[in-house]
């Protein structure tokens, strides 16, 4: 599946989700899905959820955070 990829500087590319992946975890951008960018129902998510949704999208999220702080995070990284 293609995806749009946010390199750090700004730059955006439509790649691969694979490689979007690698570039992500190398700590070279973030991507999102289509999927991703559609509805914000963050309020419904649970904490879990909140999590593995931030770490697919590259969110950096402390250990201790709360569900406020993570979602926070998450609309910070959407604004982006």
């Amino acid at each position: 599946m293609k995806v749009e990829f946010r390199y750090s500087d700004g730059r955006t590319r439509e790649m691969q989700q694979e490689h979007a992946e690698v570039l992500r975890r190398l700590r070279r951008g973030t991507y999102a899905t289509r999927m991703m960018q559609a509805g914000d129902d963050l309020d419904a998510m649970d904490l879990a959820a909140l999590r593995d949704l931030a770490s697919r999208m590259g969110v950096a999220v402390h250990h201790r955070a709360g569900v406020d702080r993570v979602r926070a995070l998450i609309r910070e990284a959407q604004t982006l």
